[in-house]
């Protein structure tokens, strides 16, 4: 018996056969070759969607003055496209599947469709004046925008990019949160001092509930709401089943900026005038602490999978660290001109902060607290959010 054996590529999957001369075993040989080619052609296929998975990992960088988008491959963190919007583009959605995202653009009372995977304008929508912020729908057929100029919220048909109807609410609205079941929508009226509530089936206000001064920002604990007064010292807690005020609750001065823990157990309100964090137990929904940070912070935002937040100091230059055991800053970061957004990598081993004075994105190892990289953006770096970001 002589045998042998030749392997070759073609079509870009590998060929390998074993030959041996006796008839009785050539059939054998001859199928498990088959079928080992089909095994090394799967696995290629394998490995080539976990390469293009890999690189689907994108973060998104809205850019108010060049009025453009910077998209980074998170991979890599490099830039690796830019894309037109409209003029001073504020705020950007992405919708379910992580296909199509909606950006808001301040100046031109519209919103750009952007196909997020060829980077490719879609449609332009019309929408209110000075458009703010854009939600979707927990289905992600319906998007949602707040309209600062024209006292209203522009419901968007996503499967045809047409826009509904307009709903009046309270004056210049500002930011939005759903629930959880997509029936109620929650808008801040940050100038008429008050909160609107939206039935999403009859899409009508059902609620207006009075706040403090200048109610900016929202996050949902459900069944409960929390609404930061910017323009006074407090948060409002609205309850969503009974659709009414439970408390107001006492906070640093200015609450611009409010997140929450990934288990809800807390809230916490960026104090922008002075310059600490408040921090509210929302089983009893009353204020533990004021954590003391940098000037004038913006953003705080818990680091996934770690008891710590991270807080953007617009007025010093750096990043807060804060431990949550303690409920004390450990240290600051020093990053660009006026930090504003941060968000994380997947894995969270990485955070990205805009820099809006330095037209730049800060990437931050989170296990060092270290600044690994910064990356040239547009100008006027503002909103971040990345592709699995829904």
């Amino acid at each position: 018996m002589t045998s042998g054996w030749y392997a070759s590529n073609k079509a870009g999957t590998t060929h390998i056969s074993a030959v041996l001369t006796r008839k009785g075993k050539r059939h054998r040989w001859r199928y498990l070759g088959a079928t080992f080619r089909l095994s090394v052609y799967v696995g290629v296929l394998l490995l080539l969607s976990g390469q293009l998975e890999a690189r689907s990992d994108r973060l998104y960088a809205l850019n108010l003055k060049s009025n453009d988008i910077t998209v980074v491959d998170l991979a890599s963190d490099t830039v690796v496209g830019t894309m037109p919007t409209g003029k001073f583009p504020h705020w950007m959605a992405i919708g379910v599947g992580g296909r199509i995202g909606y950006v808001a653009n301040h100046k031109t009372d519209d919103i750009t469709v952007i196909d997020l995977i060829s980077m490719q304008l879609l449609h332009r929508v019309p929408t209110g004046k000075k458009p703010h912020r854009v939600l979707f729908s927990p289905d992600g057929d319906i998007a949602y925008v707040s309209n600062i100029n024209s006292d209203t919220v522009s419901v968007i048909d996503a499967t045809n990019h047409q826009v509904v109807i307009d709903i009046p609410v309270g004056e210049k609205p500002d930011d939005l949160v759903i629930s959880p079941d997509g029936r109620l929508l929650f808008v801040t009226n940050f100038g008429s001092d008050s909160v609107s509530i939206i039935d999403t089936e009859s899409r009508s206000v059902v609620q207006n509930i009075e706040t403090g001064k200048g109610p900016h920002w929202l996050v949902g604990v459900w069944p409960f709401v929390y609404a930061g007064h910017e323009g006074s010292k407090g948060v409002t807690v609205i309850d969503s089943r009974t659709l009414k005020r439970v408390v107001n609750l006492p906070s640093g001065e200015a609450p611009h900026y409010l997140s929450t823990t990934a288990d809800q157990s807390l809230v916490f309100a960026a104090n922008r005038k002075s310059h600490d964090v408040a921090v509210y137990n929302t089983q009893r929904h009353e204020l533990v602490a004021l954590v003391k940070v940098g000037k004038n912070p913006d953003e705080v935002v818990e680091v996934p999978g770690r008891k710590i937040l991270y807080v953007s100091n617009m007025g010093s230059n750096s990043i807060s660290v804060v431990d949550l055991d303690k409920l004390k800053e450990i240290r600051q970061i020093p990053v660009g001109k006026r930090p504003h957004t941060v968000t994380f990598s997947r894995d969270a081993r990485k955070a990205y902060v805009s820099n809006m004075g330095s037209n730049s994105i800060s990437v931050i190892d989170t296990n060092t607290h270290e600044v690994l990289k910064t990356i040239a953006v547009g100008k006027t770096p503002f909103h971040l959010i990345v592709s699995w970001e829904q």
